[in-house]
């Protein structure tokens, strides 16, 4: 099968209390740099899930729907926690995922999209699209070795400093400062890495992705620590940084586009009118099987409004396994239903 949707999902793509994964310029700028690698093929079955738009016009789609009702289950998902080793491990999985949670989720859904409706394809394709983004940037890597919430006073470009978390300063002020070109002139200049080095860079999962990403981004804690004045000296080491890191970042989310596309049958799921009025009333038009896996209620409920379904089917591990089904009730909330085995 082409792959195009569980590629994408490994694509190489706030306030100050919660956190938006670069700034509009730099999550817009990987996603123009990865759709000019796309082929034309690639392309445009990606347009067709996402309405007729490009994935620019959703690079920063996560950021603006992570605090609506529909959404907000994804708050967490725009950062990763590394552990000593710089690695992430499924044991530092908390309440509510992360951005390697989000991101592999929506690549196993996508495994099946032929399962999956329009509008479900198409929320996972946007996830993927934002969530690598989100794991290159330097403030999303959530060190268990270093302190990662702290101030600085950051020089605008007229040398005066203002005090900003650091997160921000990594998220938006280092590019807002530098950059003086649009987002296509700053992408022609850094869509420039050689076929080799593309080759090497989009090698590997997500995780493999992250344990880079979190080797390369350490340094930050030496060029900028709590209360420190951040002037040209730093600039010049950072912006560097980040353009590496958005070089890498388009690298990983163009192949993952790139190599492999998928066309999806629609087949309805209804029997049109006249057929229904002669079909037995207990005929099954459609038979579907899927692997019932083991999980939490909370992980359950994250899956079903992942996949936009209004149930989801799993087995309990709070129960002992149980079959169980979990719900969106008509009037708010959810329900569950857990299965005994007769006696």
């Amino acid at each position: 099968m082409k792959k195009l949707l569980l590629l994408l999902l490994f694509a190489g793509l706030l306030n100050t209390g919660s956190v938006f994964g670069w700034g509009r310029e730099g999550h817009e700028t990987i996603a123009k740099i990865a759709e000019r690698n796309l082929t034309k093929k690639a392309k445009k079955r990606i347009e067709k899930y996402l309405g007729g738009h490009s994935i620019v016009y959703f690079a920063k789609w996560m950021d603006e729907y992570r605090h609506t009702p529909e959404y907000k289950f994804t708050n967490n998902w725009h950062t990763v926690p590394v552990n000593a080793g710089l690695r992430y491990e499924d044991s530092m999985l908390a309440t509510g995922g992360n951005a390697i949670y989000g991101l592999e989720q929506a690549i196993e859904n996508l495994k099946n999209y032929r399962s999956l409706t329009d509008s479900a394809v198409e929320v996972n394709l946007k996830y993927i699209i934002h969530l690598v983004g989100d794991m290159h940037c330097p403030a999303h890597i959530k060190y268990t070795t270093h302190d990662t919430k702290y101030d600085v006073l950051f020089e605008d470009k007229y040398h005066k400093p203002h005090k900003f978390p650091i997160h921000s300063v990594w998220d938006n002020e280092i590019i807002t400062t530098t950059r003086i070109w649009s987002v296509s002139e700053w992408a022609d200049e850094l869509d420039r890495l050689p076929k080799a080095e593309r080759q090497a860079v989009a090698a590997g999962t997500p995780r493999d992705w992250l344990h880079d990403n979190a080797v390369v981004c350490e340094a930050q804690f030496e060029w900028a620590k709590p209360g420190q004045r951040l002037g040209q000296d730093f600039l010049n080491e950072a912006l560097p940084l980040i353009e590496r890191q958005i070089r890498k970042n388009k690298t990983r989310l163009a192949k993952k586009l790139r190599d492999g596309a998928f066309e999806r049958e629609v087949q309805p799921d209804f029997l049109p009118a006249d057929d229904a009025a002669e079909a037995g009333a207990f005929e099954i038009v459609r038979r579907k099987r899927f692997p019932i896996k083991p999980m939490s209620v909370e992980e359950a409920i994250l899956q079903m409004d992942l996949l936009e379904h209004t149930f989801f089917v799993f087995r309990d591990v709070a129960s002992d396994g149980a079959v169980a089904v979990v719900y969106r009730r008509k009037n708010g909330g959810y329900g569950l239903i857990v299965t005994d085995e007769e006696e």
